[in-house]
């Protein structure tokens, strides 16, 4: 058809081969039934005489009928092959593949858009008219009849498979566009996702390059004055390279593979944090923590949130209050929530740490705590320093624990 854009009918909870069985079964029904009016056909009382030899008619429709089998891969093409083998009842009276050339016209109504699916109802009727006039009776005695059969077999019959083809093209339109709303969804999810683990990448990347930066500093300016405290400095910064450069190949294997999840035994839990503390207090920072409360059961996900306050909070601290500001950090565990808190006193950097934020860290944070169900707060006290507390969600609470604090 002009302006027709042919398209493939999706396949919808079938196989292919199924589906190709299935049209080989009907193009030879449909073959069959028109062989069968074609070879019994009886022209004594057509209006019209004349036809074609009986082979070249048979040729004829096994050929409309074998190009059924592809309706479904080229609908118009096959509707075209179907419509000039019913057209030729024009020259030949006695040919009338009906039913070859009605199967023709559902495959293109639920394939083409509206106006090439109204076209093809058109044409078809403009078919089923030249048969209709050629086996139009010679006397006035059944007309009555001609006329009812003709209403039924060349007007609501092409109409009611049309439509009915038509219902299905919006069915499967609204398929489709299920399917695509469908995948921008998958896609909106996979690009929030790489964001954050870009988020993910700056808090690990953030701390340890403030570590390291920390450590050089303090470094560089113990070298002259006491050298045998250099060696134990240079390590940390040797082991938190190491973890950061581990950690970001990790992340960026992650971020390439097309929405991967990365893998939940590598993520920092509960159980490192002292890890954590440790890396900080050998930095220089003084660090207490404090747990109070039975612990309880937390999901991964809110592990590593918790996780990421601390070592935020932490990073904070050494780039606002210097590496020997004090730092408080309280985990209380208050079902159905766990509150962490951490409070740095005021104090003074050693380097310009302004140049090396990029002012994302906390806004990340935030954005990570709410991710998780739960609530991150900041204030700086009248006093001085900075406060961070966050309110996780508890999966479940331990009741067999001591609910004295825990000090570390």
């Amino acid at each position: 058809m002009a302006g027709d854009r042919e398209r493939r009918i999706p396949i919808i909870g079938a196989q292919p081969v199924l589906l190709t069985l299935l049209d080989c079964v009907i193009a030879l029904a449909a073959g069959a039934f028109d062989l069968t009016t074609y070879v019994n056909a009886d022209t004594s009382g057509f209006r019209h005489g004349g036809g074609f030899p009986v082979p070249v008619g048979i040729v004829l429709i096994v050929i409309g009928a074998g190009a059924l089998v592809f309706r479904r891969r080229w609908p118009t093409a096959v509707f075209v092959v179907a419509w000039c083998v019913g057209f030729s009842a024009v020259i030949a009276p006695d040919m009338q593949p009906i039913a070859i050339l009605l199967v023709a016209l559902y495959g293109i109504a639920v394939a083409a858009n509206r106006y090439g699916a109204v076209f093809a109802l058109i044409a078809t009727i403009g078919v089923m008219g030249v048969t209709a006039v050629n086996t139009g009776p010679v006397g006035t005695t059944h007309w009555l009849g001609w006329v009812m059969g003709t209403i039924v077999a060349d007007i609501l019959l092409p109409g009611a498979i049309w439509s009915f083809a038509r219902f299905r093209y919006r069915s499967l339109s609204r398929i489709r566009e299920l399917d695509r709303e469908h995948r921008r969804a998958l896609e909106s999810a996979r690009r929030d996702e790489r964001l954050r683990l870009s988020h993910e990448l700056h808090d690990i990347v953030s701390h340890t390059v403030n570590v390291m930066t920390l450590q050089a500093a303090g470094a560089r300016a113990i070298m002259g004055q006491d050298p045998a405290r250099v060696a134990p400095t240079l390590e940390v910064i040797e082991h938190a390279g190491v973890q950061a450069m581990n950690e970001l190949q990790r992340l960026l294997g992650v971020l390439r593979a097309d929405g991967g999840e990365p893998e939940q035994g590598s993520q920092p839990l509960l159980a490192d944090l002292p890890g954590l503390l440790e890396t900080a207090r050998s930095s220089g920072q003084k660090v207490e923590f404090v747990i109070n409360g039975p612990p309880g059961e937390l999901d991964p996900s809110v592990e590593l949130a918790c996780y990421r306050v601390v070592q935020e909070a932490l990073t904070n601290a050494r780039k606002y209050a210097g590496p020997t500001a004090d730092v408080a950090i309280g985990m209380e565990w208050v079902p159905p929530q766990l509150v962490i808190t951490v409070r740095n006193e005021p104090g003074s950097p050693v380097v310009d740490q302004a140049a090396l934020s990029t002012g994302n860290g906390l806004a990340g944070l935030t954005e990570r705590v709410h991710l998780v169900g739960g609530r991150l707060e900041t204030e700086a006290p009248p006093e001085g320093g900075f406060l961070v507390r966050a309110t996780l969600p508890v999966a479940s609470m331990r009741t067999d624990a001591a609910t004295r604090p825990v000090r570390n």
